[in-house]
């Protein structure tokens, strides 16, 4: 990656945050509620968003129970693996910067209630998530970047786009 294309990213993907410091002040505390009868990799909603429901749960859960006609956001748990991921599916559908700073937040509060060697920093998903949409949205790879995969292995990946 050349310093001209790293700088021009990091000043797009910058703007991004800006805006999440924007909206975070009308940010309403109601808009994510947690289903406390939760219980881990359950067919049940792990929280509600707005006006669909958050799923967290293994693979074969999730195509059973995945609804693509809903606003729901489906997230697979694959934080067993040799590289512990989460993969939020249809990712691209999350477009408001807001937004997705309140998924994740939802799911580092789900890592710490069922606690994995998963480890990624808030700040990296927002990167790796920006990524991935960008790429979307200009055609690359449809099929793979239309869900985000926040793995281990990518949180150096994405560390370098934000030191300096």
């Amino acid at each position: 990656m050349t310093k001209d294309f790293r700088r021009r990213l990091y000043a797009l993907i910058s703007s991004y945050i800006i805006l999440i410091g924007c909206y975070l002040s009308s940010w309403h505390k109601n808009e994510v509620s947690y289903n406390t009868s939760y219980e881990y990799q359950s067919e049940d909603p792990y929280a509600y968003f707005r006006n669909g429901k958050i799923y967290i749960c293994d693979q074969e859960t999730i195509d059973r129970i995945r609804d693509d006609s809903t606003h729901d956001l489906y997230v697979i748990d694959q934080r067993d693996n040799r590289d512990p991921n989460m993969r939020i599916c249809n990712s691209y559908e999350v477009i408001n910067p807001v937004d997705m700073y309140k998924l994740l937040k939802i799911l580092l509060r789900y890592e710490s209630e069922h606690p994995s060697r998963w480890n990624r920093s808030l700040i990296t998903m927002i990167l790796e998530w920006l990524a991935h949409d960008a790429s979307y949205y200009c055609g690359v790879e449809t099929t793979r970047t239309a869900e985000v995969d926040l793995n281990n292995e990518d949180e150096s990946t994405y560390s370098l786009l934000y030191k300096k």
